[in-house]
């Protein structure tokens, strides 16, 4: 019996699974595609390439023949001779070129009682009682891998992949384009919160962070209906006033940092992401009243600076009462990045957050971690939010 397989050689995705039966021997042969993390397939031309099982007393190997781009393995009598999930790996050797371990693969033997099930003298019932257990050990593998399914479903929405923290590199997903592809489906698969990927933006290169999936789905006055993942970079952009002048007459959207800054962020983003970068309307304040905001409105902005109650979860310094609302709209609640991983508030560099707490103060978050205030004209670290869809 010949199978087919693909797998990924930086072992991306669930791990596959390899089927056989107790006490087969050369009846099954797996042929395996292997890709690159550029999700094209390796050129195994010119290499050896030996395949490994992890048993519980000792490691076996196995032969695998080269065919194009394919390698095969043949189980033998050995290789399933116990029941169970064992674990497996692919080494792959090019000479004075590299050596690959493809990992993420599993041998998966069902049980069969082999040796009540052999022909002596005659004897076929035995082989009938042999066909019959292996029907039943086909349909209960059937209804496992029914489950799994089921349950891998179960799991595929935003509030679960909220609820873990991964931080996994998923730069080759962000590449190859999957990753806008289950965030558009809204599955989520293989994007969890703390996952990151790197991408040149103005000619440097960033390490941006998934803070949260569909954090903002339906809010808006408009509502927001695309599936999303807000996205953070580790470091500041690099230092920018809040204003040129020590006012907040016009709140926040009035100052230089909202006219000139954020456009001109959203430029470069928009170069690097293009029609995946999403514009997030936002309640923000416009009006001020005796250093307290007083009034806002919605506007739109793709490149977002965070509000306190989103990094830190509570306010600080400021408006309080009636004027509390004005500073926050619809950006409440802390991020699950920051509440699963709270060491990623305090980046060793303030930055500003966009809470108003006086006529020319802003909320920050300082280099060494606590909520404070800063004059509006002095140049602090620009870290913002943007949503990718």
């Amino acid at each position: 019996m010949n199978e087919k397989i693909k797998i990924s050689a930086d072992g991306r995705g669930t791990a596959k699974i390899l089927r056989a039966f107790q006490g087969e021997h050369n009846a099954r042969t797996y042929q395996i595609e292997i890709d690159g993390p550029d999700g094209q397939q390796i050129d195994l031309s010119g290499t050896t390439a030996m395949f490994y099982i992890s048993e519980k007393d000792k490691v076996l190997q196995l032969p695998m023949t080269i065919s194009e781009n394919s390698v095969s393995v043949t189980l033998t009598n050995e290789a399933c001779r116990t029941s169970g999930d064992l674990k497996c790996w692919i080494q792959i050797v090019k000479p004075q070129a590299y050596d690959l371990r493809v990992d993420n693969l599993i041998l998966r033997v069902f049980p069969c009682k082999i040796d009540e099930a052999v022909p002596d003298d005659g004897q076929v019932p035995a082989l009938y009682q042999l066909i019959s257990e292996t029907e039943k050990a086909i349909q209960k593998a059937n209804q496992a891998a029914d489950k799994a399914i089921e349950y891998t479903t179960a799991f595929q929405n935003s509030g679960y992949h909220n609820s873990i923290y991964r931080g996994k590199d998923i730069s080759a997903n962000e590449a190859d384009g999957s990753m806008y592809t289950n965030i558009a489906n809204g599955t989520f698969d293989d994007i969890f919160v703390g996952d990151y990927f790197t991408k040149t933006i103005n000619g440097t290169s960033y390490v941006l962070r998934v803070a949260g999936c569909d954090l903002y789905l339906n809010r808006s006055d408009t509502a927001l209906t695309a599936h999303h993942i807000a996205v953070i970079p580790d470091t500041v952009l690099g230092d920018y006033p809040m204003h040129d002048a020590a006012t907040t007459d016009g709140g926040y959207v009035g100052t230089k940092m909202y006219a000139d800054t954020l456009p001109l962020w959203d430029g470069y983003f928009s170069t690097a992401f293009g029609t995946h970068l999403l514009t997030l309307r936002e309640l923000m304040v416009n009006e001020i009243a005796s250093g307290m905001p007083s009034g806002w409105s919605w506007f739109g902005r793709k490149t977002i600076i965070m509000t306190l109650e989103e990094v830190a979860g509570c306010n600080s310094f400021g408006a309080y009462y009636t004027w509390y609302p004005y500073n926050i709209g619809i950006s409440y609640g802390q991020l699950p990045l920051f509440r699963l991983s709270p060491d990623k508030i305090c980046i060793r560099h303030t930055y500003w957050l966009r809470n108003m707490v006086s006529s020319s103060l802003l909320s920050t978050i300082t280099d060494t971690g606590d909520l404070n205030r800063s004059n509006i004209v002095n140049p602090n670290g620009l870290r913002p939010m943007f949503l990718l869809g």
